[in-house]
């Protein structure tokens, strides 16, 4: 069974060469992954040249944008109403799920600006 480069060599010990020689016994990274609008079930392959696609097509970079900020404005909206005071346990309590809620659907649509560390909105 074919081990992590990693634990073939040590990152404090790692050299080109060593490194290099490492490859062909270590893990092979995919060639291919999902693309990444989470509901979207096609395949981005590694290109032999250029950079590589984070989407399987146009349609789907653009849910993900929109999705995501939807919901990054739904949890702003439900962290700002928490921050008032007012409404009893049980409006409170639903509200709390649904930050959570939504909180859990961001964890797959990642943070590349880093929007989701706003003090606010703690993970």
């Amino acid at each position: 069974m074919a081990k992590r480069l990693n634990t073939l060599v040590l990152a404090a010990e790692a050299t080109v060469p060593a490194t290099h020689a490492a490859l062909p016994d270590a893990v092979q990274a995919s060639i291919e992954q999902r693309c990444m609008n989470p509901v979207c079930t096609k395949v981005c392959n590694w290109p032999r040249t250029g950079r590589p696609r984070l989407f399987c097509c146009r349609e789907c970079r653009q849910a993900y944008d929109y999705e995501r900020a939807e919901l990054l404005a739904d949890t702003r909206t439900i962290a700002e109403a928490l921050d008032r005071p007012g409404g009893t346990y049980k409006q409170r309590r639903t509200l709390q799920t649904e930050l959570a809620r939504r909180r859990w659907c961001l964890i797959r649509y990642g943070d590349p600006r880093g929007e989701l560390r706003d003090p606010k909105m703690p993970l």
